[in-house]
């Protein structure tokens, strides 16, 4: 009987501890540091209406506190101003920022409403 409860008891520690082995977690995506959280602020409109002279973006990319845009016409206009960002290989790129406070999408710490790709 003695060898039937050590044995009980084995199994019982045994079992419990590849129980807690196993459990999932989750796994970043790629490309994305761990830990890293993307802004909760709204995103802005984003034009891409041919009638208002806009394109679209070549890409979009946004990881954790920064949202790039990259256009592949004349400017990349932001709240109908002029981005005077230079182009390289025939690209302007414009990296949008979170706000301190979460609240809202900046270029260099102006919230922005509207970003257009503006056609050459």
């Amino acid at each position: 009987m003695h060898h039937h409860l050590l044995h009980t008891a084995l199994l019982i520690a045994v079992a419990s501890s590849a129980a807690w082995a196993c459990i999932p977690t989750k796994t970043p995506e790629p490309g994305i540091p761990a830990g890293c959280k993307t802004c909760p602020a709204p995103s802005p409109t984003i034009d891409e209406d041919p009638t208002h002279a806009a394109q679209m973006f070549l890409s979009m990319d946004k990881k954790c506190n920064t949202w790039t845009f990259v256009c592949t016409g004349a400017v990349i206009e932001i709240n109908g101003e002029m981005d005077l960002s230079d182009k390289i290989d025939g690209k302007i790129t414009t990296p949008l920022e979170c706000s301190a406070d979460q609240t809202s999408w900046q270029y260099k710490g102006t919230p922005v409403t509207i970003i257009s790709c503006i056609k050459s």
